[in-house]
């Protein structure tokens, strides 16, 4: 199985399987309203104490739904492959950037590779992060590199083999035949 993490969709298989977005825009904006009701409360007052807590309560919420999600996806998927190779995406670039850097933060890229591994040595699976340059870019019929593919492109056909490529699908069949070929990074290679 070769897996690739991105922010339209967290987890894309080379099945096809496709997470989505692990998100939750009603928490998000409990959260805020919360933040401003206690930034108006004086602070170590009563009420101010009571805002406290709820907030703490919503952000634990929080934590509980992303985890829990977290664990069935990567459970299930321990579960059905004995080889998964996983894209060694770097999430410091995308915090860098100011406009992806919430929704970079929100695809918990770390904490999927952490249950993969750790899962995959309990039920005794093989485990690999793979270098997933030109992923994307590349054919995974016939392996012609479009270096024009632009990231807001989502879909591109092939010129030489006229394929019709999903972005993410592609890549991760790409991370899998990297996976199988022998030119993946070990098992501590995870940032």
């Amino acid at each position: 199985m070769g897996i690739d993490l991105g922010l339209k969709d967290s987890i894309t298989t080379s099945d096809g399987f496709k997470s989505g977005r692990i998100s939750f825009k009603k928490l998000d904006a409990k959260i805020g309203r919360f933040n401003q009701i206690l930034s108006c409360r004086v602070k170590d007052g009563k009420n101010w104490f009571k805002t406290r807590t709820k907030l703490k309560n919503i952000y634990s919420k929080k934590k509980n739904h992303i985890n829990d999600t977290i664990h069935k996806i990567t459970t299930e998927i321990v579960d059905q492959y004995d080889k998964i190779f996983v894209g060694n995406v770097n999430s410091q670039l995308g915090l860098k950037n100011h406009r992806l850097a919430k929704t970079t933060s929100d695809a918990h890229w770390f904490e999927i590779k952490r249950q993969l591994e750790y899962k995959s040595e309990w039920y005794g699976k093989e485990f690999e992060v793979v270098d997933e340059k030109y992923t994307s870019k590349t054919c995974s019929v016939c392996g012609f590199v479009n270096d024009g593919l632009d990231l807001s492109i989502r879909e591109w056909t092939c010129p030489t083999c006229n394929t019709n490529h999903d972005r993410d699908t592609n890549a991760a069949i790409n991370i899998r035949t990297v996976g199988l070929t022998g030119l993946a990074f070990g098992k501590t290679n995870i940032s």
